[in-house]
């Protein structure tokens, strides 16, 4: 999946699954981020919000430089219960610079 820099991406009706495959509602949700910027990597956090039994939340991409995102969600009651690790590719070209003021 590719997704264009300076989008606001939206991460909506994310349900934790423990080891029997049953959904289970999380007490906390946290969103971890990678990302590429210049020559090296930074990291984000994007704390969940629940409703309706579901987690969901946003991030800004545009503070980011074009490349592979990685991400890693995990749902917890203390300890952490269910997680999922996934990628995404931010594109970007020369007519889509990134936002200095945003870094």
């Amino acid at each position: 999946m590719a997704i264009v820099r300076g989008a606001t991406i939206f991460f909506k009706n994310i349900e934790f699954y423990d080891e029997e495959d049953v959904v289970f509602v999380a007490s906390a949700a946290t969103l971890h981020l990678n990302y590429p910027l210049g020559n090296s990597f930074e990291e984000a956090d994007v704390t969940l919000t629940l409703a309706g039994g579901k987690w969901s939340g946003s991030w800004d991409s545009g503070i980011a430089d074009p490349g592979v995102v990685e991400g890693h969600m995990e749902g917890t009651n203390g300890t952490i219960i269910a997680a999922k690790d996934f990628k995404f590719k931010l594109t970007a070209n020369r007519a889509n610079e990134r936002d200095e003021t945003d870094a």
